[in-house]
């Protein structure tokens, strides 16, 4: 049977730049679907740091816009074209070039996405575990993939209690890594406790005191690579200062200003 899809929806705005979004009815998306569209009824979005950017006019967003570009839900239409898909799964999408930015993003009741960016979903996984994962997950995964890690190797991450940071904690430790996370929070620093890290660094401690403790937990040599998803202006040097003689070092993050010293 299929899915009831009602004619009005609840969605969240930017209606003018540098203010709160706003709550408004309007008319549920999706009537007239392209091959490749699918209408999703949303059941988690997430807020990226990309929503405040576009919301202050940074990115050209013509509004109004519905933000929002981590999304997860369940498929409640889909286009003639689809193939990979069908009403009832469950998915998430990689999009976040353009939507929530310049056109409808999830922060509504309902969504139309484009099929062919789009993940199925394990059942295993919860929707508030996805949505995030195809923006702020792929982002840090790029990084650790980028490092070319063996099993075993070390990794820092500068910034791992935030919101890539986590994540990475995690993914490297699904990849037997030895992971330390630093970060200059009380609560990032337990959070990435949680998350599992083998090691965990008060970065407010000092770049010098980071470095002695970095060598402690890498047997004198430093991490083999380091991934620095923190935008503080001390984050790169501190990342270069803890990451070994020819290793790899991985910029994710984009501060304002970065100042290393060699």
């Amino acid at each position: 049977m299929a899915p009831q899809i009602p004619d009005k929806m609840l969605a969240a705005h930017v209606v003018e730049f540098k203010k709160p979004y706003k709550i408004h009815e309007v008319l549920t998306p999706g009537k007239d679907l392209n091959e490749y569209g699918m209408l999703v009824k949303i059941a988690v979005a997430s807020l990226c740091h990309t929503d405040g950017v576009a919301s202050e006019g940074i990115m050209g967003t013509k509004l109004p816009c519905v933000a929002s570009h981590e999304g997860a839900g369940t498929v409640v239409k889909v286009g003639t074209a689809i193939k990979e898909f069908k009403v009832g799964d469950r998915y998430c999408a990689n999009v976040g070039g353009y939507l929530g930015v310049t056109i409808d993003g999830s922060f509504a009741e309902y969504e139309v996405v484009d099929g062919k960016e789009c993940c199925m979903l394990p059942d295993n996984l919860s929707f508030q575990s996805a949505a995030l994962l195809a923006c702020a997950g792929i982002t840090v995964w790029g990084g650790l993939v980028r490092a070319d890690l063996k099993s075993g190797e070390s990794v820092a991450l500068v910034g791992g209690g935030g919101g890539l940071g986590h994540l990475g904690v995690q993914f490297a430790k699904a990849l037997g890594l030895k992971v330390i996370a630093i970060d200059a929070r009380n609560e990032g620093l337990s959070f990435a406790n949680e998350c599992g890290a083998d090691f965990v660094i008060d970065a407010r401690r000092g770049k010098e005191k980071i470095v002695e403790e970095v060598k402690k937990a890498t047997d004198g040599k430093l991490a083999d690579a380091t991934l620095n998803v923190s935008d503080h202006e001390s984050a790169a040097a501190t990342s270069a200062a803890v990451t070994k003689m020819h290793g790899v070092l991985v910029l994710v993050a984009q501060p304002t200003n970065v100042s290393v010293l060699f």
